[in-house]
């Protein structure tokens, strides 16, 4: 109710600072801005803040005898003294990140002539708590001070800077824009209806005091970064409906303690980064129609103690599960044909691994630092040598060498008492 009211007395502020600019013409637009005329010579383009210092900036209508008719792309991004802008009626679009990063701009009212909105145009405006549009406009409209498609499936953009701590995107919407709650940091909670499908990049990155949401059945496609740096979220289900994940999904989720995959789910890859620094993941199930595991789609995630490798996977990739410093066991299936360089990199707690037949390249160090690792059996060691140097045509023959015991079992302690800084498993063509 509080934000109603003030939704409403904001409103009646910019009608009121509208009607004045009317009266005054052009009279009192700021000075400074920058311009770029359209290719087609027409009409004038915002491009940038230029040597404006005006907090509250004021676009003309009219520029060197021609129309204002768009603000660039980026025009005013990172303009963090700008509190206000009054936009004319000559504008028709407002170009991508156009206010990016103006993070002392707290309200804006959008006039009926704007029918273009590009990609994260308020993304990080920190202090935005209402959005306002004209009631005759015909793409878009505002609710309660958030920014929607005039037809209400889409929820484009979220005041960041409200208070709130709960919301409920309402019923018909089935697609939220990338950024739309991007730098969020009062919300707990979202509740998303079931009706959604999309969701777009970034859409709730950032939203550090966010401890639950819903994904609905439904979406199919998790965008890159979707809850990255979403610090307090403890535990999310993967719908069964999705088929993809983007990287970075979950990056920087340092609360993050169990993920769970619906029975049926189809992500095909756990992309890359998309659990990075997930510090306290401890409890994940990958489906079995995974078949690759991305670069560093792991590291540091110190709290991983247990991991079962879906039997389809293919590759793991660089670095996958770099300082996974509790990871005690894991089990690589007989479909695995390359182990990036690093991927088990500072294992620490990692005593055992079995290399099977299927594996034909180990990346550089992948296995390094692994200080509790005394065993690495090879199904079939024929063909596999270790060397110091990297990119080395000869080296120890696993199967034929003493020095590790064994032909099957080598002794990776024993190879570290040896001093080595680095070393190499190939296996020759």
């Amino acid at each position: 109710m509080k934000k109603q009211i003030l939704v409403i007395i904001l409103l009646a502020v910019l009608v009121l600072s509208c009607l004045a600019l009317t009266a005054c013409g052009v009279g009192n637009a700021s000075k400074g801005l920058e311009y770029k005329l359209s290719t087609d010579g027409t009409y004038y383009i915002v491009s940038g803040i230029g040597t404006c210092k005006d907090t509250a900036v004021i676009i003309p209508e009219r520029f060197s005898g021609k129309p204002v008719a768009s603000i660039g792309d980026g025009a005013f991004q990172k303009c963090g003294s700008m509190t206000s802008i009054t936009i004319p009626s000559s504008i028709t679009s407002i170009g991508r990140v156009a206010f990016y990063k103006c993070t002392g701009l707290t309200s804006i009212a959008i006039p009926s002539s704007v029918t273009s909105i590009g990609e994260g145009v308020f993304r990080d405006c920190t202090s935005l708590i209402s959005i306002i549009v004209d009631v005759n406009n015909p793409n878009y409209k505002s609710i309660y001070g958030n920014l929607y498609s005039q037809d209400c499936k889409t929820l484009i953009q979220y005041a960041v800077g409200a208070t709130d701590t709960s919301f409920e995107i309402p019923s018909s919407v089935t697609s939220i824009a990338c950024y739309a709650f991007d730098g969020c940091t009062s919300l707990t909670s979202i509740d998303i209806p079931e009706c959604v499908t999309s969701i777009g990049k970034r859409a709730f990155a950032g939203c550090t005091s966010l401890t639950s949401i819903n994904i609905p059945e439904g979406v199919t496609c998790i965008e890159s970064q979707t809850f990255s740096e979403c610090e307090s979220l403890t535990s999310i289900t993967i719908p069964s409906s999705t088929t993809s994940m983007g990287n970075y999904v979950f990056m920087n989720c340092k609360g993050l303690v169990s993920v769970t995959f619906a029975e049926g789910c189809q992500l095909t890859s756990i992309t890359a980064f998309t659990f990075a620094h997930c510090e306290s993941l401890t409890n994940i199930t990958i489906p079995e129609s995974v078949t690759s595991i991305d670069n560093s789609a792991f590291i540091y995630c110190y709290g991983l103690e247990n991991f079962t490798i879906p039997p389809k996977v293919t590759s793991i990739g660089e670095n996958a599960f770099y300082r996974c410093s509790n990871l005690a066991s894991i089990t690589i299936p007989d479909n695995v044909t390359s182990i990036g360089d690093f991927a088990f990199n500072s294992c620490t707690r990692l005593n055992s691994i079995v290399i099977p037949r299927s594996v034909t390249s180990i990346g550089y160090r992948a296995f390094y630092g692994c200080g509790s690792l005394t065993s690495v059996t090879f199904e079939d060691p024929n063909g596999w040598y270790v060397t110091e140097t990297e990119g080395a045509t000869s080296g120890i023959s696993i199967s034929l060498t003493s020095s590790y015991k064994n032909a099957s079992n080598l002794k990776a302690g024993a190879h570290y008492e040896r001093g080595y800084a680095s070393y190499y498993w190939y296996k020759a063509n």
